[in-house]
């Protein structure tokens, strides 16, 4: 299992770095990412966005991508602030990473 630490500021002009870690890590024999945003300062919809499409490309390739510690409240207020809270409780799809609570990661991969 391999394991992402997040810090700082992950708004829209870090999303292209972020988005290159995920495919690295996509690209490894591991099963299993943990992300841990509790470094996580600031965040925006992009953000949220990355996150949504590295769940569906993980699945993708029977990989699990989960969250690995509870939400920071800056976090969990984004959510809110940018719509996707609704979504993503609503969400269908088993493998979306927001609509599983914090700190859930699934011992089986999707």
């Amino acid at each position: 299992m391999a394991k992402i630490v997040l810090h700082g500021d992950c708004l829209i002009g870090r999303v292209s770095q972020l988005h290159e870690l995920l495919l690295q890590h996509l690209e490894q024999p591991d099963q299993r990412l943990e992300i841990d945003m509790t470094g996580v300062e600031r965040c925006d919809l992009s953000f949220f966005q990355l996150l949504c499409a590295a769940s569906r490309s993980f699945a993708s390739k029977n990989k699990t991508l989960c969250l690995a510690d509870d939400l920071p409240e800056t976090v969990i207020r984004q959510i809110a602030k940018t719509g996707m809270g609704p979504a993503c409780s609503s969400c269908l799809r088993l493998e979306c990473l927001l609509r599983e609570p914090a700190g859930s990661c699934p011992a089986v991969e999707i």
